[in-house]
């Protein structure tokens, strides 16, 4: 179950910004969440092997941006070895990303 966090400082997030922020593949959705009182996105993409493969959410505190990505591969099985609690209950990584401090005020 890989899960990568990653924080960049507000350059490096201008030069990555339009790849993560407008994934270009067919079936993205986005929905805006609330993280420790602040606007993020959650970025769902679909790949060919299940319904949603890659989950990043997307939280913007001025002078740095943390990108939390979960991922899953392979076909749909129960138990099986693609299992991803953040893919199969997206509000879970919001959840944690919440529960995460301390966030600068």
């Amino acid at each position: 179950m890989p899960f990568d966090l990653t924080i960049q400082g507000r350059d490096a997030w201008e030069v990555a910004k339009d790849r993560a922020l407008n994934p270009r593949l067919p079936g993205v959705t986005r929905r805006v969440v609330t993280v420790a009182g602040r606007e993020a996105e959650l970025i769902s993409i679909p790949l060919d092997t299940r319904p949603l493969n890659t989950l990043w959410l997307v939280l913007d505190l001025g002078d740095v941006v943390v990108v939390a990505q979960a991922l899953a591969g392979g076909s749909v099985q129960a138990d099986g070895p693609d299992y991803s609690p953040f893919i199969n209950n997206p509000d879970l990584l919001v959840q944690v990303m919440q529960d995460l401090r301390p966030y600068p005020q």
